[in-house]
Order: structure tokens, then C-alpha cells, then sequence
């Protein structure tokens, strides 16, 4: 299936390095680089501890999140899921993991969206005003609308990417990326979904908006609402299809009234 790999791939091969994320009540995650054929490719992790080796989920999260997108005709970074074998520090593990492709151009350079607005933003312009300034309403705003119905716990500023062309005096925004510390990524045990409330309006990290996503959705001006694309009719088997035995189905069950609840309110929180 596309963007599935389900034969064991060898991926011992690859060296990771370890990133901690902005959140602090997250682990560790490890992501590697090759190249091959010209082409340079990237690879994630889910959440890694060192005691229990690979526990979380998050890299079947950022499938799922892309499915929606597409629904919603968001660009967004293309993900590919593997199956694989990989060596952390000798020792050999059986996971699934994120792929993907450099999404720049040749003469692209990247930085990231908080060094940008500290170089250009004005003493007075919140993290949305210098966006609108900019031209990129639309893109923060489709941005914030996701994260609230994925519940995307993590959108620091390393998160969004400013694309610079300096050759051809372009700049642009990178596709969305980095989802996968969303749904419910801080369960581990199947046993603790029980009781969870998908509702929930948690804190959650976000360099545009603030302290939860609820908030950050009623940022969203009112020009670009009505613009908005909210899925209306998801297939729940398209939705998850090749995904099912990577996870106990209760994660999917969760993720599934989770998606169609926060889908209904945010169209209430914005009138649309």
C-alpha cells in the first residue's frame, strides 16, 4: 500500500542521533540521514527509552495526521511507514519508523520559524500578527486547525520551517510537518486508554498560538474560517488502512472518536 512498507526492511545500517523535544514530559527521539541515488533521505523514531527501547507510537501518528490533511487539502511533508530492523547502540530492534524525502530545492536553505521572526518581527508583533504581515494567514491558519483536531501537542518553532532561495530571491514555508507527538502518543499501555477523555483541551507547546489548542483555533481570523476544509465524511477503514495490527485496534478506536469529535467542535468554534 502506498506509503506502507510492511516487509522487514535491514535499517541496521543507520546511525541515529538523539533529539529531546520541546516538551519536557516527552523522551527521547532519534532520527537518522543517507544518502542514495543523489537523493537525501531522513529517518524518525518514536519515542525511545532507554530501559524499555522503542514505546511509542508516533510515527503511525503522522500517517494518520497526512490521511487527514489530505482530506483538508493541507500541504503537508509526505511520510513514509516502515517496517524495519534497527541498531541503537548494539542492541537490535523490530519497529516501525518515519521516511522521508528532503523536501528542499537546490538552492534552498531552511530556518527555522522562531530565529526567523526574531531577525524580522517588529518589538510589538505577537508570533500571528508578523504570519498575517508576511502572507502567511492561510497557511497558520489551515496549521492551527489540524493541531487542534489531531491534538498536536508540539508545534515549537523548530516545527515550522522558513524556505529561503537566495539564488532566485524566493521564500516559502515548508509543508507541515512533524505531527506525530499528537492523539494520544503519551500512552503507552493499551490498559491506560481506558477512561481517556479526547476532549481534553491539555497544554501544548505552540510558538504561533498559546497555551492549548483550543485557544490557538480561536486565533484563526475571520477572513480565513469560511476557507477552511473540514472533512465531512471520513471512512473510517480508508482512514487506517494498512495500519491495523501495528497497534492494538483500542488505539485506533480512541484516535477514531477522537478525530470525528474535535472535527464537530472546532466547526462550532469557528462557525463554519
Amino acid at each position: 500500500m502506498k506509503g506502507i512498507i510492511r516487509e522487514l526492511k535491514d535499517l541496521t545500517r543507520l546511525k541515529w542521533s538523539r533529539v529531546v523535544t520541546a516538551i519536557g514530559t516527552f523522551g527521547k527521539y532519534l532520527t537518522s540521514c543517507e544518502v542514495k541515488n543523489d537523493k537525501t533521505y531522513y529517518y524518525k523514531l518514536s519515542e525511545y527509552d532507554p530501559q524499555l527501547g522503542i514505546v511509542g507510537h508516533e510515527c503511525v501518528n503522522e500517517v494518520i495526521a497526512g490521511r487527514i490533511m489530505d482530506q483538508m487539502e493541507i500541504e503537508h511533508l509526505e511520510y513514509t511507514l516502515i517496517h524495519a530492523e534497527v541498531d541503537i547502540d548494539g542492541h537490535i530492534f523490530e519497529t516501525w519508523l518515519c521516511r522521508w524525502e528532503d523536501y528542499k530545492d537546490p538552492y534552498e536553505s531552511g530556518m527555522t520559524m522562531e530565529e526567523f521572526s526574531l531577525a524580522y518581527k517588529t518589538d510589538d508583533e505577537t508570533p500571528m500578527d508578523f504570519c498575517i504581515r508576511k502572507g502567511w494567514k492561510r497557511y497558520v491558519s489551515e496549521m492551527l486547525t489540524i493541531d487542534y483536531i489531531i491534538l498536536n501537542k508540539d508545534r515549537a518553532g523548530e516545527h515550522i520551517e522558513v524556505l529561503r532561495d537566495r539564488f532566485n530571491k524566493r521564500m516559502r514555508l515548508a509543508p507541515l510537518f512533524d505531527q506525530g507527538v499528537s492523539f494520544v502518543s503519551h500512552i503507552h499501555l493499551v490498559e491506560d486508554l481506558e477512561g481517556y477523555d479526547v476532549m481534553e483541551n491539555t497544554p501544548v507547546i505552540s510558538f504561533v498560538g498559546g497555551r492549548t489548542s483550543e485557544d490557538n483555533l480561536r486565533l484563526i481570523p475571520c477572513s480565513e474560517r469560511k476557507r477552511l476544509t473540514l472533512p465531512e465524511d471520513i471512512d473510517k477503514d480508508t482512514l487506517f488502512e494498512g495500519l491495523i495490527g501495528i497497534l492494538d485496534e483500542r488505539y485506533f478506536d480512541l484516535i477514531w472518536e477522537m478525530i470525528l469529535l474535535r472535527i464537530e467542535s472546532a466547526r462550532a468554534i469557528l462557525n463554519i
